[in-house]
This record gives structure tokens, C-alpha cells and sequence, in this order.
């Protein structure tokens, strides 16, 4: 069987890391929290319109959105298998948006089965005999 626990050495997440994009502890939805990401940016950039261009605050918030963005994505510093495997695919199985098929729930180890299994050739296909 197949260990699933990651081998990250580096610091775990924080619920400062989901808070500072105004998300929810262990969100893992990749379209929630993108868009979460792209509201901060947002929300900063009309801060950095009233203020002067080079403001040190926003230029540090700025760098904490993109520092958290990275953590908060990184499936290496999840702790949950199916929040590992929502943010290494990149489009939530759970995400309405998404335009891909959704996966009904016990398909995905049958998916990944028959990608993992070689492809018998076809009578079309061309024998390339070393």
C-alpha cells in the first residue's frame, strides 16, 4: 500500500496563512481560493491608488499575499489526503465552475488505474521494430 503522508520538513500551515487571503481554515479548493487571491490583490491595489505608489505597508501585504498564496497552495504542507490530491490535480473535484467532467466519488482510483495501464496497439497504429 501506498504511503500517503507527505515528507515536508518545512513549517506546517496557520491559520494566519488562510487569513490573510480571507479564507477558511484547510480550504482547498483551488478556484475558491484563487479568487480569494485575486479579491486581496484587488482590495490592495485600490489601497495603493489612495496612497503613494511605493507605500512600505501595502508593499508588505503584497508579499504576505504572496507568500500565503504559495503555502496555502503547496499540497506538500497539507495534512489531509484528499486536500493533497484537490491541489495537486489544480481544478477542485468539488468546484461547480470547473469545465471539466466531474469525478463521481469512487471512480478516481478506476481513473487513475487506466491511465496507469499501457495502451493495447491498435491495428492502425505503426510497429517501430528497433
Amino acid at each position: 500500500m501506498l504511503d500517503h503522508t507527505p515528507e515536508n520538513t518545512s513549517p506546517p500551515l496557520t491559520a494566519a496563512d488562510f487569513a490573510v487571503l480571507g479564507l477558511r481554515f484547510s480550504e482547498a479548493r483551488t478556484a475558491v481560493i484563487r479568487k480569494a487571491v485575486r479579491q486581496t490583490v484587488r482590495k490592495l491595489r485600490e489601497t495603493e491608488a489612495e496612497t503613494e505608489f511605493d507605500n512600505e505597508e501595502v508593499v508588505a501585504n503584497m508579499a504576505d499575499v504572496a507568500v500565503a498564496t504559495y503555502r496555502v497552495l503547496d499540497p506538500r504542507r497539507r495534512q489531509r489526503f484528499w486536500e493533497r490530491l484537490n491541489l495537486s490535480f489544480g481544478v477542485s473535484f468539488e468546484d461547480e465552475s470547473a469545465e471539466r467532467k466531474r469525478i463521481p466519488p469512487g471512480q478516481l482510483p478506476q481513473l487513475v488505474n487506466q491511465a496507469n495501464t499501457p495502451r493495447q496497439q491498435d491495428s492502425h497504429s505503426f510497429n517501430v521494430s528497433p
